[in-house]
């Protein structure tokens, strides 16, 4: 995902030479274009020659770039000379307007657009912060890319009817915008257009609108409510990403395509409900909805469903989970957890993987910060990338045998583990695993064989090196001193792996009243990790 400051970093131009403080791009043979210096501003007074020498060469002086100005915050004033056959500033305007097709090319704060201009340039008011109010005149048609992006004072602005196009990024970073008013001629709202925009409280879509472009709204927190008309059709990635403010959203009808991450952040949302006709939703879509508490695809949807009112959206062709909420219950017919499916669900606290789970995907379970225990079923054999990565308040794994593969930093920053088990059929840990798990104590391992791992990189952090006990099978030791990550253990111990117990979370309660039944002492806050049941070592 672009952030907004990357966006706008494309003004940056590179310049062929400088002359007397001006910037060129060298066009042809014999011409050249003023564009913008390497601080992307100009100071004082800037007079445009004719003709400019360079390498002992004479070039015309015949066009004005795009963002040739971009960054010029102050300018008060823009003149073109009256003699001149490419550019003006007819009625004394304070802007630069090309005559042959009445364009706008560059204006100030002090620009009062003439009632010929027919479009608005890229970059045309870029940056310019002290521009607080302009009139747009009806034979306008089109406001081009960024061509106001950053001028944060402008608190609003009236679009005329007849603008057909608003380019990319037109009003980006305008955080000033309270209001804006969009027209029926518009028929799309392109990427990057209102993004950044924090102070829009509400905004109506035209009805003619049949696409919403990547990042359009994202970032407008100040966001409470839109409108999306019928007749729109895709709504581009992350289009509404950051929009913390908004409560509530229809999706109409008309819509086949979400993109990804389009409300990633929209932490104020409680409920969404994708229509049948959407066939298509991106990765991280509801990533960091920490507030949705349902989710429902509608009945006739042919691509996706919401089986046994599960509060998720599943996949129906392989039946993979893409996108749950912290009230989802993991239907048994699911065989894969989707890359980013419960992302930043803080407030998850609990969740069962049925068994016929086959893979928990990249970054599934990201910051779910709320979720305490995790019992993960034999039918699963890969544990992706960052799975678990931030789970700070998960005290146990449990992982059963079937699991062979533990992706790069699937359990790191889990910082509340204190003990985990790795079984026997895992082949291979991917690099930092299990960083910054900096509570752990102990580390079981069952196979007779060290899990590999890349030898340049660590599995564990190397707090965990020196001051956990890992645990082998008796027998393995050399073996575990001898390989790579594993050697770096000051306290390698081995143990009989049929005198330990693995308990479930969901057992944890039977658990408790075994230990009570055997004369143990009961706890009120019982212990995860180990605990002595008759003689024999239980790990919950």
């Amino acid at each position: 995902m672009a952030s907004f400051f990357a966006l706008l970093s494309i003004c940056a131009n590179a310049y062929d030479f400088e002359a007397d403080g001006i910037c060129y791009n060298i066009t042809g043979d014999n011409t050249v274009e003023v564009t913008s210096n390497s601080n992307g501003e100009y100071a004082g007074d800037i007079v445009i020659p004719n003709t400019v020498i360079y390498d002992s060469k004479e070039y015309g002086v015949t066009s004005i770039g795009d963002a040739a100005f971009y960054g010029c915050s102050g300018l008060t004033s823009i003149i073109v000379a009256s003699g001149n056959s490419v550019y003006d500033s007819r009625n004394n305007c304070n802007a630069i307007i090309k005559t042959s097709d009445n364009s706008l090319v560059s204006g100030c704060k002090n620009t009062v657009i003439p009632a010929s201009v027919t479009s608005i340039g890229d970059y045309a008011f870029y940056n310019c912060s002290g521009l607080i109010t302009i009139d747009i005149p009806e034979g306008v048609t089109s406001i081009g890319n960024c061509a106001f992006s950053c001028c944060s004072g402008l608190t609003a602005i009236d679009i005329p009817e007849g603008v057909a196009s608003i380019g990319k990024g037109a009003f980006s970073g305008c955080s000033g915008l309270t209001t804006i008013d969009i027209p029926a001629s518009v028929t799309s709202i392109d990427d990057n257009s209102f993004l950044g925009c924090s102070g829009l409280t509400m905004i109506d879509i035209p009805k003619g609108v049949t696409s919403i472009g990547s990042q359009a709204f994202s970032d407008c927190n100040g966001l409470t409510a839109i409108d999306i008309p019928e007749g729109v059709t895709s709504i581009g990635n992350y289009a509404f990403q950051g929009c913390s403010g908004l409560t509530a959203i229809d999706i109409p009808a008309s819509v086949t395509s979400i993109g990804e991450g389009v409300f990633w952040g929209c932490s104020g949302l409680t409920a969404i409900d994708i229509p049948e006709g959407v066939t298509s939703i991106g990765e991280l879509t509801f990533a960091w909805c920490c507030g949705l508490t349902s989710i429902v695809v509608a009945s006739g949807n042919s691509v996706y469903d919401s089986r046994n009112n599960c509060n998720a959206i599943i996949k129906t062709s392989d039946n993979s989970l893409v996108s749950g909420c912290k009230n989802t219950v993991i239907p048994a017919s699911v065989t894969s957890i989707g890359n980013y499916a419960f992302s930043h669900c803080s407030d998850l606290t609990a969740i069962s993987i049925p068994e016929g789970v086959t893979s928990i995907g990249v970054y599934a379970f990201w910051n779910c910060s709320g979720l305490t225990a995790i019992d993960i079923p034999a039918s699963v054999t890969s544990i992706e990338h960052y799975a678990f990565f931030l789970c700070s308040s998960l005290t146990a794994i449990n992982m059963s045998e079937g699991v062979t593969s533990i992706g790069n930093g699937a359990f790191s920053d889990c910082s509340g583990l204190t003990a985990i088990n790795i079984p026997a059929s895992v082949t291979s840990i991917g690099i930092y695993a299990f960083g910054n798990c900096n509570s752990l104590a102990d580390i079981y391992c069952y196979g007779s064989t060290p899990a590999e791992s890349d030898n340049l990189y660590l599995i564990f952090s190397k707090d965990t090196y020196s001051g956990c006990t890992l645990h082998v099978p008796h027998g393995t030791m050399n073996a575990y001193r001898a390989a790579d990550n594993w050697k770096y253990f000051t306290n390698i111990v081995e143990f009989d792996p049929t005198d330990v117990e693995t308990v479930s979370a969901d057992r944890k309660s039977t658990v408790e009243q075994r230990i009570y039944n055997l004369g143990g002492v009961r706890m009120a806050a019982p212990q995860r990790g180990l605990n002595i049941i008759n003689g024999k070592k239980v790990m919950y």
